[in-house]
Formats: structure tokens, sequence, C-alpha cells
């Protein structure tokens, strides 16, 4: 059997459903307001509602990105957060893990090798970091899997102040820095993308411009993710005009009073337009 990268498996699921949205399925729960013997019916109830969000939105995903956000209360391997992981695979949704991974090498390795073993089909890291003792083990464990394991980079994320860090000019070699030839990390970290051969790309819906000119510079095989639409103040149909290739959404959607009917609207207005 001839098992499809990651990038060829949401290449194929887009072609047969004809939806970009990723959901971002980031249920939180408010510990503040919690006391500790109430934690464990708390995370029940929230796993259960996502369990029936699931179910509700399969046919209108193309995939499912889960935060820290319900991993942290009871941890990957517990059987509450297992069995969410195996009713989202019932419905063939691959199933990323949004831990932006940047650490030494060998804490790489053992992060990404939990994430993998625990159901995930592919992992956010972040670039920064760099390759040698940095995501190059994460890269070897990627590999030692069948199917193997999908690598994402971040580009430039979402929030306000993603230009503090991604947006950073930087000079390439002590030469350029002498003769001021500064180019911005988020060029650097797509380059180096493009050198490893990815599964993807983060860069926010939040930023058009900016996700037009990553999409100019990168491999046309590498997909761009993009997150930000609605609580964030992107816009589904200006980041794909840019070059996003899919979208990640969240709380636009999580938050609806009817999800279903938001995922709708939100798909309508893509395909109206296109």
């Amino acid at each position: 059997m001839k098992y499809l990268k990651f990038r060829e498996r949401l290449s194929r699921l887009y072609e047969e459903k004809g939806t970009p949205i990723i959901l971002a399925l980031d249920y939180e729960l408010s510990l503040l307001r919690l006391e500790k013997e109430r934690y464990k019916s708390a995370y029940m109830t929230l796993v259960k509602k996502a369990h029936l969000l699931v179910e509700e939105l399969a046919d209108l995903l193309l995939a499912i990105k889960i935060n820290r956000h319900l991993v942290l209360p009871y941890g990957l391997f517990s059987s509450e957060f297992q069995e969410l992981l195996n009713h989202i695979k019932s419905f063939d949704l691959p199933l990323i893990m949004d831990a932006k991974v940047n650490d030494i090498g060998n804490t790489n390795r053992v992060i990404s090798t939990y994430y993998f073993k625990a159901g995930f089909d592919a992992l956010i890291c972040n670039p920064l970091v760099g390759w040698s003792a940095g995501l190059e083990p994460i890269h070897q464990v990627a590999q030692s899997f069948e199917p193997q394991k999908g690598i994402i980079y971040l580009g430039f994320m979402s929030h306000a102040d993603a230009h503090f860090g991604y947006g950073r000019l930087v000079a390439k070699t002590a030469h350029d820095k002498i003769n001021n030839r500064l180019i911005p990390f988020y060029h650097v970290f797509t380059n180096f993308a493009n050198e490893k051969n990815v599964d993807g790309i983060i860069v926010g819906a939040t930023y058009p411009h900016i996700l037009k000119e990553i999409r100019s510079l990168l491999d046309p095989a590498i997909p761009i993710l993009s997150p930000g639409v609605g609580a964030q103040g992107g816009h589904a149909k200006n980041a794909l005009d840019a070059g996003a290739t899919y979208l990640i959404i969240g709380r636009k959607i999580i938050n609806a009073t009817n999800p279903y009917k938001e995922l709708q609207k939100i798909l309508g207005e893509i395909r109206k337009k296109i």
C-alpha cells in the first residue's frame, strides 16, 4: 500500500469534499472559575461538547487542529482525550497538533514522539530553533512512522504583534549586515520550509499582503494554512485570494450560536466568489 504524504492527503480530501476549512477545536476550560474538585466533571462536559461538534460538522471540514487547550487538563493519553481523537479519526479527519514546538533537539524528539504516538497526523513547529539539534529530530521521528507524519512550519502568526519576531529584519550573512541588506524573518522561514519540503506553512489570514508575499516565495506544492479568520479580524475570501490554501478557523465557529450554520455561511461566501 502506498501511503500519501500528509499534504497530499489534505489535497485529496479537499478535492473530494470541496472544503478548505480546518477546525481549531480549542474549547477552553476556565479553571479560574472552578474549584479543583470540579475539574474532572467540567472537562468531561467540554470533551462531550467537542464530540458532538465534530459529529455535526464533519462533512464540512477538511481536518481538525487541536491546541493545548484540550490536552493539558487531563493529558494526551487519558481515556477521555484518546476517545475524542478516535472519534475524530472515525470521520477520516486528519489531526494536526498545534504545539508550536521550539526546543532543543532531544526535547523536540520526545515531544514529537508523544504527540505522534497519541494519534496526531501532523505537528506544527517553530523554525526559529533551526535545524541541527533543533527541528531535525522531529523530522526523523515523523519519517519513522508509516504513514509518515506531517511537519508544518510557522511562517507568520496571526496575532497583532506577529511582526515583533516574524517580521524582524535580519541579515543572512555578515557581508549582508555590513551592506545593510536585510530581509524579514518570514523570508528565512519560508526558504527553510522550501529546503525541508515540509507539509505546510502557517501564515495568518490577518496579514493578506504577507500571505501574498510568502506564496510568491514558497514552493507551489507546499500549502499555506491560514489562521485568524473571524475572532482575530481576518477574512476568509481575502486570505484565499492572497494565496492561502486552507483556512484554520476556531472561535468564529465553536463559539457561534449555531456552529453548523456559521460554517455553512463561511463556505457559501467562499464558494460564491471563487
